[in-house]
């Protein structure tokens, strides 16, 4: 019963996760833009008060200023939900906050550095002025051309009641299309009053009819673009749908299943002679193995250099003030669910490993004092890069989980095993996008598993190197949680 449970629970929750977040990530180049878009306005502000006020003119200074105030907007906006929206529904509140912030921070740099009195005080006054209006006057232009090219969308599948379609009506892919209606693949189904119900549930998309009523709206040029639901298991139903509409104009898509999705994110590889779709491996095979190796010696090496000092000064610490050892060692499961043997700080006055661990929790009573300040700032993690050295471990890569924890969750969540196709790392993807911390739910380590798995199918060297210069201001500047 339980497993039954666990797999209905998975099918509700963990895959409408997995497309809110292959949503919110899909679209990097756009993402990519739209930054760009913000440094281009803030940095062409500045050039443009300067070239129009005849008392200054445009010299390194101004230069300097400008790409200050390009980065640390970027930074700020980032951190205040500026870019959570596409530019036509972008919140003009965050853009004002993280352009206020960036003054002020521009005007302590300018002070404590002396140099105020070498900008002109007008120009800088019209620039602070003008620049959050252009940031809010180009998204309102974005938008308004979005309406210009709004068309107009049909959706074809079986139930117009599932509480998904509303979150397929507001997703990003959809931004500037009108959903139109649902058309019901089984003729049975009623027309409903604008919003009808089924069990209660209010439908989010009007139902207008079923495939007849579909193929007629597509040919009054009623609707541009038709997105079909459907299951790959009923083929003939699809094909029938696209034969009749292949003598229409209308643009069609079809919304991959999981098994589709699976597929999606797999690749083609030649095995001698035969072609094979590769769905579960690991990234790090052949050159990219020994990339990923060499990236794990060099820099662990070069960290480890530099953390010495602190180690030895964290372990006379552990051994003044509280009794026992200094290093904590637990069996965890690494690459391909083989054990190994993590090591850590110590930071509890017990040292548990076996089938049943209490997870630590705020405010454990089996946490030493210097143990909360290390697990708070994840200096317990340190020794691990002796791990990384040995090869059991990466700088990058899903947190490895004790082996009582891995074998509760592999029997609750499909695809969990999957996460060690690589070795664990000392910090990872799902780290940095505020996974960190207790798993004692369901939700928590679903969230987290689902960025692992991105992590695993778009791996390259310069996303590591991403998520290491952003894990020590998670950590250390603005910590989510405690390290595990």
């Amino acid at each position: 019963m339980l497993f039954v449970c666990a797999k209905s629970w998975y099918a509700v929750h963990i895959q409408g996760m997995e497309d809110a977040l292959q949503g919110r990530l899909g679209s990097s180049f756009s993402a990519l833009l739209l930054r760009l878009a913000d440094a281009a306005v803030v940095f062409g502000a500045l050039w443009l008060v300067v070239a129009l006020y005849d008392d200054t003119t445009w010299s390194p200074l101004y230069l300097i200023a400008a790409l200050i105030a390009c980065l640390l907007f970027l930074a700020v906006a980032e951190r205040t939900g500026t870019y959570v929206r596409s530019p036509a529904t972008g919140p003009i509140p965050p853009i004002l906050n993280a352009w206020a912030i960036t003054v002020a921070a521009l005007a302590a740099l300018a002070w404590m550095t002396k140099t105020t009195g070498a900008y002109s005080r007008v120009a800088v006054g019209l620039w602070c002025m003008a620049t959050p209006l252009a940031l809010v006057g180009w998204r309102f232009a974005a938008g308004r051309l979005m309406d210009m090219q709004q068309r107009r969308a049909g959706i074809f599948g079986n139930d117009p009641h599932d509480s998904q379609l509303g979150e397929l009506a507001s997703a990003k892919p959809l931004q500037g299309q009108e959903i139109v209606g649902f058309y019901a693949a089984d003729a049975t189904t009623e027309p409903a009053a604008s919003h009808g119900h089924a069990n209660g549930t209010p439908s989010p998309i009007p139902v207008r009819g079923g495939i007849d009523q579909l193929v007629e709206d597509t040919r009054s040029n009623a609707l541009d673009v038709v997105y079909i639901t459907l299951p790959m298991s009923e083929e003939a139903t699809i094909e029938a749908l696209l034969d009749r509409l292949a003598d229409t104009t209308v643009s069609v898509y079809l919304l991959p299943d999981m098994l589709i999705r699976s597929l999606l994110y797999s690749r083609w590889v030649q095995i001698g002679p035969v072609p094979a779709v590769n769905i579960f491996e690991s990234p790090h095979i052949g050159l990219a193995g020994a990339l990923k190796r060499a990236e794990d010696l060099l820099l662990g090496a070069a960290i480890l250099l530099v953390a010495t000092l602190p180690m030895l000064l964290i372990g006379a610490a552990i051994k003044a003030f509280s009794p026992g050892p200094i290093l904590f060692r637990q069996r965890r499961y690494g690459i391909d669910g083989r054990e190994f043997l993590v090591w850590k700080f110590r930071t509890m006055t017990v040292a548990q490993d076996g089938d049943h661990i209490p997870q630590a929790q705020p405010e454990d009573a089996r946490i030493t004092p210097i143990g909360a300040f290390l697990r708070h700032t994840s200096l317990d993690e340190l020794p691990q890069l002796f791990n990384v050295l040995r090869g059991e471990m990466s700088l990058v890569g899903p947190r490895p989980h004790a082996v009582a924890h891995n074998e509760e969750y592999r029997r609750l969540i499909p695809g969990y095993m999957r996460r060690h196709k690589v070795k664990p790392g000392m910090t990872g993807w799902a780290q940095i996008n505020g996974w960190r911390g207790p798993t004692d739910t369901l939700d928590k380590m679903a969230g987290r598993l689902q960025y692992d798995l991105w992590y695993l199918r778009r791996w390259s060297i310069w996303l590591d190197l991403e998520i290491l210069l952003k894990t020590p201001w998670v950590v250390w500047v603005k910590p989510s949680a405690k390290a595990l």
